[in-house]
């Protein structure tokens, strides 16, 4: 059969910068314009086995991955198994001279009988997808926060009740109004594809507001009872969510990504991520499957492209400042190129076999080569990771997450890496004396004061204290500047009583110990070895405390003198340093 070719045009008035996250998302796409949700078959080398059902007829075919390139054109073919296609080529491509999305669809019937079905169909989706364009197109123009459910909002029985009860709940306990009503706001109207797999840093965003205060909302609210928490496991190539548990303790260490073909070590910092979604007893989501593959499934990756093998393309991207990666799906050699305004190379020419680092132009004509005897799919992607993911060496670093979630913890036995932390610790100088002079009960009652005020001032500074032992405390940040705040204020709140304080930055393991999330390694032991050096009117760190650009510019500001006191094992330091009273 001759191959059929439909093309829809339609005028756009927001900028394709602005509609490419939409449109891109074919699984929303699709599942707004009323095409049927897919089943996965599986998958071989690169090429997904998929099937649908239309009209009654099951219809099953192989998906070659998709291609595009970042923010102008995406399309994808299909070889059918059964059906009345034998094959279909989709192409979207966006301008802004003139401004306008175009649809292309090469299709190719079995038969004639077929081909008036596929005609037919063909005519239906156009009228589709042209609702779906105009609609994304007054969201992209309006900067909409998030999009509603196009179909109505399926509560459980009860559920808008349960809703209201941990609304108020969260109200009396102190939860910003403004905040909380777009989260309500969120979950009675969102689309099914923005309440599956919540970010509080995205919504933060969204809503113009304070992450953390974000953070800690969603939180509570999962508390509640309003949200669940889903911890994500992210392939480190295409940074999907590989596998979800509701527990903490439910993360494996090791994990296959079909996609990339590759098993990967998980780590807190950055395989695992915090999302949420509505309890289930409040609204039913019913998550579907309508496309796989498409460009905002990896949003970092800029340009993917299959190349047969022999072939030769030419693109010239639009590339921002930063660092990317070229690579090769399957081929773990790579190639860094730096983005940059002036003085980069206009022309260059790629094969997905690595090689040193390159400065590019920001409209750079790339030419790709696939020399090798297979089809290669070949990529480019920012180096940066989003900083919208609420990673687990975050999360259970803060002390409001303890608190809410204290059984939260790894499988026992199950180390594994929380990235760069900085550990405090901290001991009352002659505690000794306090239970000679006060008594038991006295002496007990002013170092658990000292305790839950340096667990505030931790917490105010997103820290949280990870145990206490007598009167010595543990405590761990995400980043030295806000445990440098935590400590002035901590010593500054003693009183009579000194404190030493003790500062440390680096790679720590976390592990559970006592049914409790705790940290491991030799950042953690230098701390606690280090601390018996302050005197207990300063505060001792590791250079690489205060060589962190915000702690430097801090003391700075605050006028404090940085002093060498030791080199063994490490370069420690002396802040604040004051003669003794």
């Amino acid at each position: 059969m001759s191959e059929l070719y439909v093309s829809w045009e339609w005028p756009i008035e927001s900028r394709p910068a602005d509609l490419w996250p939409l449109v891109s998302d074919t699984d929303r796409f699709n599942a707004d314009s009323g095409v049927p949700a897919i089943e996965q078959l599986g998958q071989s080398q690169f090429l997904r086995r998929l099937r649908l059902s239309i009209l009654g007829i099951n219809v099953e075919w192989e998906e070659q991955p998709f291609e595009w390139q970042h923010p102008e054109r995406f399309g994808v073919v299909r070889k059918y198994l059964s059906g009345p296609l034998a094959e279909m080529r989709v192409l979207t491509e966006l301008s802004e001279q003139p401004s306008r999305l175009r649809y292309q669809v090469w299709a190719t019937p079995r038969n004639w009988l077929c081909s008036l079905l596929v005609r037919a169909q063909l005519l239906a989706s156009g009228r589709r997808f042209a609702r779906t364009v105009r609609a994304y197109d007054e969201i992209a123009v309006r900067q909409t926060p998030e999009i509603d459910q196009l179909s109505p909002v399926r509560f459980t029985a009860g559920g808008e009740n349960r809703l209201e009860r941990a609304r108020r709940e969260l109200v009396s306990a102190g939860a910003s109004e403004t905040l909380l009503h777009s989260l309500c706001r969120l979950i009675r109207c969102g689309s099914n594809f923005d309440v599956h797999r919540m970010r509080p840093y995205e919504y933060a965003r969204r809503w113009n507001a304070e992450r953390r205060e974000t953070l800690e909302l969603f939180l509570r609210a999962a508390r509640a009872g309003m949200l669940e928490l889903q911890w994500e496991l992210m392939c480190p190539l295409c940074r999907g969510a590989k596998q979800r548990s509701s527990e903490l303790g439910g993360v494996q260490p090791h994990v296959h990504c079909e996609a990339c073909c590759i098993d990967f070590h998980v780590d807190l910092n950055q395989s695992v991520e915090l999302t949420f979604r509505p309890n289930i007893e409040i609204r039913e989501i019913k998550h579907q499957e309508y496309c796989v593959g498409g460009p905002q499934n990896t949003p970092h990756i800029v340009l993917q492209q299959v190349i047969e093998p022999g072939g030769r393309r030419e693109l010239s991207p639009s590339l921002a400042t930063g660092f990317y990666r070229f690579r090769r799906w399957g081929n773990s050699s790579s190639r860094v190129l730096c983005v940059v305004e002036d003085g980069g190379l206009d022309t260059l020419i790629l094969d997905g076999d690595g090689g040193s680092e390159l400065r590019v132009s920001t409209r750079p004509r790339l030419v790709l080569e696939n020399t090798g005897t297979e089809t290669s799919v070949m990529v480019l992607e920012r180096l940066a990771w989003s900083d919208e993911a609420a990673t687990a060496a975050e999360v259970t670093a803060l002390q409001v997450f303890r608190d809410l979630f204290p059984t939260e913890s790894l499988r026992p036995a199950l180390p594994l890496s929380a990235g760069t932390m900085t550990v405090l610790f901290t001991d009352i100088v002659d505690s000794a004396s306090l239970y000679r002079e006060l008594g038991d009960a006295m002496a007990f009652g002013h170092i658990l004061q000292q305790q839950k005020t340096l667990s505030q001032h931790v917490e105010e500074e997103g820290g949280a204290v990870i145990k206490t032992i007598g009167d010595r405390a543990m405590a761990v940040f995400r980043h030295p500047i806000t445990a440098v705040r935590a400590a002035r204020k901590a010593q500054s709140s003693t009183g009579a009583t000194r404190l030493r304080i003790a500062i440390h930055t680096g790679p720590a393991v976390a592990v559970t110990l006592n049914d409790r999330l705790d940290y491991f390694g030799a950042t953690v032991n230098l701390a606690a070895r280090i601390t018996s050096l302050s005197n207990g009117y300063d505060i001792v760190a590791t250079r690489s405390v205060v060589d962190d650009c915000e702690v430097r510019a801090w003391l700075e500001a605050e006028g404090i003198a940085v002093q060498t006191t030791s080199t063994e094992p490490v370069e420690i330091v002396r802040l604040n340093s004051h003669p003794p009273r």
